[in-house]
């Protein structure tokens, strides 16, 4: 739900118990939109009333923070960084009651809530939404949050006339936990460009080679909202020719155990 005109919308909500009826008044505040670019790559979050008193209760709060680079190969890599400076809610069985979700572009919601000061950790996309509530029982401190702007020291755009090298990062060495790194290759027009691998090619996957904890994923068009493929394990792909005069590379790992990865 957006909220773009009204202060503060109030609902009423009806809840039955023990034969009795009555209403709870949820105040929704305006949704805050915190925006990162190159001049400005951090800013804070603050609950209601941070830091002078405690949060208000039968409150919802969202804060949108978006990154925008003006650059489409920067902004595919761009990520948020996330760090609780300070943390304190009233604590629940799953943050059923006061706490903080957090959701990107894929869907996946983390919820906090009671002393969670000094927590860092990086989000996977370049949007994400937050979402503060409290219900009528309990409060605490609040929170302060340093978003900030993340970018990946690999990738970038790579202007080809004969032949070049791409590695992962500190190949042939592990390659880290949390990259992303997205290469852009480009050609004269009316050319092919030809990828093939070198070395060792070591990418962790699980046991179904599925991709999803680490991967490389590349495209043959130049677009991966067109076409794309993603590579994982210790086999070393066969060579892959473009479809156009463009191809774009895109590697990506998490959080945990790593390969030597590619060249």
């Amino acid at each position: 739900m957006q909220l773009n005109t009204a202060a503060v919308a109030v609902f009423s909500v009806w809840v039955a118990l023990d034969s009795w009826m009555f209403s709870v008044a949820v105040n929704v505040l305006p949704t805050k939109l915190i925006t990162l670019t190159k001049s400005h790559t951090e800013d804070y979050i603050e609950s209601p009333n941070y830091p002078d008193d405690y949060y208000p209760q039968d409150t919802q709060i969202q804060y949108k923070v978006e990154v925008k680079l003006g650059n489409e190969v920067l902004q595919e890599m761009a990520r948020i960084q996330v760090t609780f400076e300070v943390f304190l809610m009233e604590r629940s069985a799953f943050c059923h009651k006061d706490g903080l979700d957090i959701v990107d572009r894929t869907g996946e919601v983390r919820a906090y809530c009671g002393p969670q000061s000094g927590r860092n950790f990086l989000m996977g996309d370049s949007v994400i939404l937050m979402r503060m509530y409290t219900d009528a029982d309990g409060r605490d401190r609040g929170f302060r949050i340093r978003v900030r702007l993340y970018e990946s020291p690999c990738g970038g755009l790579l202007r080809v006339f004969r032949s070049g090298y791409i590695t992962s990062p500190d190949y042939p060495y592990s390659y880290g936990a949390h990259r992303l790194c997205v290469w852009r290759i480009q050609a004269l027009y009316g050319m092919r460009i030809k990828l093939s691998f070198d070395g060792y090619f070591d990418i962790r996957s699980d046991d179904h080679d599925t991709c999803f904890m680490d991967y490389l994923e590349i495209s043959r068009s130049g677009n991966f909202q067109k076409d794309s493929q993603r590579y994982c394990g210790q086999t070393r792909p066969k060579t892959i020719m473009s479809t156009t005069n463009r191809v774009e590379l895109k590697f990506v790992t998490d959080c945990c155990e790593e390969g030597r990865g590619f060249k």
